[in-house]
């Protein structure tokens, strides 16, 4: 009887093992398998159902979509970045091309060498495909409990009802380090003040102190401090560039409407 027991208790640990960790890591290999026409579909759903969830600052877009035209980000994928009104200080990426910005971090923005680096992060977030890895690792089990439920179909449906959550994708430090490390090369690609990247860290960990009811960004980007010594000891944040006049003013604007 012991040794049923026993025998019992490995396959259940067995299984919750799969479950929770093989399943999960073979989502994120089936990630690469994923054409980008089908990604961008998928962003394309998941963001129609986050804009029923949120306001967009219409006019704050309306100068932030010039700022993103002004910037040489990506050939793979269109880049397009809303902002949302709220008082998080949150930004995140979604597979295909869609970044949101949260009205909160811009607000504590004071530059647009900032804005540059956090959009550099994001983008290689969308373009090394970790958003759609973090996605599809949880799809993945989602889709192994729904099927033993008889519900597959409804993968779908329960991944746009949580768009919501797709604010808060987690990602490594590995993978946070590589975001970091190609942000400040898209900063330099677009002759903009790498040391931008460096403001940006430092006014999130600030911010983790003041008012950490909305550090949702933080959250997600774990171990700021980390970050920062890494960027720092990149050599190519001695770098400087002169002052972008357009970039600057259209950052000007896109305050105002905060």
């Amino acid at each position: 009887m012991r040794s049923l027991i026993f025998a019992i208790l490995f396959v259940i640990g067995l299984g919750v093992y799969i479950l929770f960790y093989v399943l999960p890591w073979l989502g994120e290999k089936a990630a690469n398998l994923i054409p980008v026409e089908a990604e961008v579909m998928l962003a394309d759903n998941i963001s129609e159902a986050y804009n029923w969830q949120n306001n967009k600052n219409d006019s704050a877009n309306y100068y932030m979509h010039q700022f993103v035209n002004q910037l040489d980000l990506n050939d793979t994928y269109k880049i397009n970045v809303s902002v949302i009104e709220s008082k998080e200080i949150n930004a995140f990426a979604l597979p295909g091309g869609k970044i949101f910005v949260y009205s909160g971090i811009l607000d504590k923005m004071n530059s647009y060498e900032e804005l540059v680096a956090l959009l550099g992060h994001e983008v290689t977030h969308i373009t090394n495909r970790h958003s759609l890895k973090s996605i599809c690792r949880g799809a993945t089990t989602s889709l192994v409990i729904a099927g033993l439920f008889g519900d597959v179909d409804g993968i779908t449906a329960g991944i746009l009802s949580k768009a919501d959550e797709f604010k808060q994708l987690d990602y490594s430090r590995e993978l946070e380090t590589e975001a970091d490390n190609n942000g400040l090369a898209i900063m330099l690609q677009n002759k903009v003040d790498p040391k931008g990247m460096l403001d940006l860290l430092n006014l999130l960990k600030e911010e983790s102190v003041e008012t950490p009811q909305f550090m949702k960004y933080l959250s997600t980007h774990p171990d700021t401090d980390s970050r920062i010594s890494n960027v720092s000891s990149n050599t190519s944040v001695s770098t400087d560039f002169p002052e972008n006049i357009k970039l600057k003013k259209l950052f000007e604007k896109l305050k105002h409407c905060i």
